[in-house]
């Protein structure tokens, strides 16, 4: 990437004046001028650059108290506490997800725990979340999952899948096989939604309504019920696949996403059809809806 473009493997940021230059900092993770321009800058009359704002100062707060180990050729931590025992618990989570689903690659990766002060209500990412940054992914984790090692682990492991869905896929994975992914990595699921979606009482979203409840959290734009829901029915699609091919066919869903011939490519683009449904046929032989639809008959019995 060039400093001159701000752009994320998720897509463009379009522009934003003069806070483009702001996030900009931010993605290279140059982070104290990203806050003092911030600060300069404020959130906007409409308080529209509250959420890059929130996650910026959150991350410089934790810089400014920290200290970087760098636990391996690929990975680094930044801790004000813990630091070795959560160095420790980080490399066995991250290997052990990219284990699970063959990741061959080792993107370079930050984790950074996050300072006490930062977890507000009004914080950006309050459970964890990843960044595509440069030159490293960057996986931020809440001061709280720390109180217990079970629970670190359990966010590590969500936040790395989407590093590793990220790399294997070049990107193109859509939203709810990202987060399905995810969830498999952290091994939640919620029998009380499955029982919900089985029932009708949960409704259960097509391939397009359940992107765009994704997508609406990722812009800022978050409706508690309908994330949690979101989340769950990508989970237990990422179970019903599991189910049919075993954690290697996930493996191997991911990598169908850049594998594809120039030829094929074309016909894609000719016939419109999504990269999901054309990696989903050639893995399990079904397209993206019937694995949707699939997959509720399979929870309803």
């Amino acid at each position: 990437m060039s400093e001159g473009n701000v752009v994320s493997r998720y897509g463009s940021l379009g522009d934003y004046g003069e806070w483009r230059a702001v996030i900009q900092e931010y993605y290279w993770d140059r982070l104290e001028p990203a806050y003092a321009m911030a600060i300069r800058l404020g959130v906007g009359a409409t308080g529209a650059y509250e959420g890059w704002y929130r996650l910026i100062e959150a991350e410089t707060v934790t810089r400014r108290q920290s200290e970087e180990i760098a636990v391996n050729d690929w990975l680094t931590l930044e801790s004000s506490a813990h630091s070795h025992e959560l160095a420790h618990l980080t490399v066995e989570a991250c290997e052990n997800v990219a284990r699970r689903f063959g990741f061959a690659n080792r993107p370079k990766t930050m984790v950074t725990l996050l300072a006490e002060e930062t977890d507000a209500p009004w914080a950006v990412g309050r459970f964890g979340y990843m960044m595509d940054k440069y030159p490293y992914d960057k996986i931020c984790i809440p001061a709280g999952a720390a109180a217990s090692f079970h629970g670190f682990q359990e966010v590590v492991s969500h936040e790395y899948a989407h590093v590793g869905v990220l790399d294997v896929t070049q990107g193109r994975a859509p939203h709810w096989l990202n987060e399905a992914v995810a969830m498999l990595a952290e091994q939640s699921s919620d029998l009380r939604m499955r029982r919900a979606f089985a029932s009708g009482e949960a409704r259960w979203l097509s391939p397009r309504g359940l992107e765009l409840v994704h997508t609406a959290r990722r812009q800022g734009e978050p409706h508690p019920a309908k994330t949690w829901r979101a989340y769950q029915q990508s989970a237990w699609i990422g179970r019903y696949l599991v189910s049919l091919k075993g954690e290697e066919g996930i493996g191997e869903l991911l990598r169908a996403f850049s594998d594809n011939s120039i030829w094929t490519e074309i016909k894609m683009r000719v016939t419109n059809q999504p990269p999901a449904d054309e990696a989903l046929r050639q893995v399990y032989g079904m397209s993206e809806q019937a694995v949707f639809d699939q997959a509720l008959a399979w929870i309803q019995g």
